[in-house]
């Protein structure tokens, strides 16, 4: 094999590997709550921790029935306002389902960043938690 052809399959293996990162979520277990977290564009939320341990996938947290504590990071590198950086949070919710799905999103609460738990029906569960952030 020509060695002008290795570097090119290594870059074509990587992106490949970083697809799979990015494909579809699992289909959520019936025994299990799914939290989706949703975003506003240019920002990005990731799961971080639950129950204060990390967490496998960064998209979204599986959580059983009952209490529980998700921890979220919020990127804000790719917003162009003077703060930028990144932005931490926990929220603690005691009536997690099973079977059932929530959105934890963030938002703008007048000048505040804030995050708030949506249960399927869109309705909030929750006082807005505010974000933690740190310059970038």
């Amino acid at each position: 094999m020509s060695r002008k052809l290795l570097p090119s399959l290594a870059l074509l293996s990587l992106l490949g590997s970083l697809g799979a990162c990015a494909g579809r979520e699992p289909a959520p277990r019936p025994d299990l709550a799914r939290v989706d977290l949703g975003q506003e564009a240019p920002n990005q939320l990731y799961a971080v921790a639950l129950d204060g341990r990390p967490v496998k996938d960064l998209r979204y947290f599986d959580v059983g029935p009952g209490s529980h504590r998700l921890a979220v990071e919020l990127d804000k590198s790719g917003d162009d306002s003077p703060d930028q950086g990144l932005c931490k949070a926990s929220l603690d919710y005691p009536g997690f389902v099973a079977g059932q799905h929530y959105r934890l999103r963030e938002s703008t609460l007048g000048s505040r960043l804030v995050v708030r738990l949506y249960g399927a029906d869109g309705q909030p569960l929750d006082d807005p938690q505010p974000l933690s952030c740190f310059p970038g």
